[in-house]
């Protein structure tokens, strides 16, 4: 039996573009190295997170224990060799980076939350008749993300001022002699 090829095609997600993947049955792949690029990540992180505690929360047991596929592509006229990639499926990726999400991973928050608006307005401009070039969408995701990865570098500035904050409030009681909170009045700090 011959072995399935996938086909590969640019994909555009406002200015990232990774190479996406369609096999004959229409499934699309990305990956395993892009998925973590995508998010800042070693291109091995997408798949030590298949085998990780983390993915059968996510995912459940049997989509957890997934091991990537070795695809080969098609080549085109002209090309010669032969390529392959370790194939991730859409679903499993979005597993990964909403993963990257809960670890406050800023690439991923912002890829994710861009990614989810566009779905939804893609819905209401269904819903509403409006149609909206692949090249307007592009440029509204591309803005958006710059957007949100900005915010994101607020939010968690925010974050880490209270982390500084809280050090410091820690570091008083033990040079006062004072219990901290998890201590009993007159009990020895630890």
């Amino acid at each position: 039996m011959a072995e399935e090829k996938a086909l590969q095609a640019t994909i555009r997600i406002g200015d990232l573009e990774v190479s996406g993947y369609q096999l004959p049955n229409g499934e699309y792949l990305f990956s395993q190295a892009a998925a973590g690029e995508a998010v800042g990540k070693p291109r091995n992180s997408a798949l030590r997170f298949l085998s990780s505690n983390a993915a059968k929360a996510f995912l459940g047991e049997d989509l957890a224990r997934y091991t990537p596929e070795s695809i080969e592509l098609e080549l085109g006229d002209g090309q010669r060799g032969s390529t392959r990639f370790n194939a991730i499926p859409l679903e499993l990726v979005t597993a990964y980076w909403v993963h990257q999400c809960s670890l406050g991973n800023k690439a991923a928050i912002a890829l994710v939350m861009a990614l989810s608006i566009e779905s939804l307005e893609r819905r209401f401009d269904t819903a509403f008749d409006v149609e909206t070039s692949d090249s307007e969408r592009n440029e509204r995701l591309s803005q958006r993300l710059v957007q949100l990865e900005r915010g994101m570098g607020e939010a968690y500035a925010l974050e880490d001022d209270l982390r500084r904050e809280n050090r410091e409030l820690w570091q008083y009681l033990q040079d006062e002699g004072l219990p901290g909170p998890y201590q009993l009045p007159g009990e020895e700090p630890s």
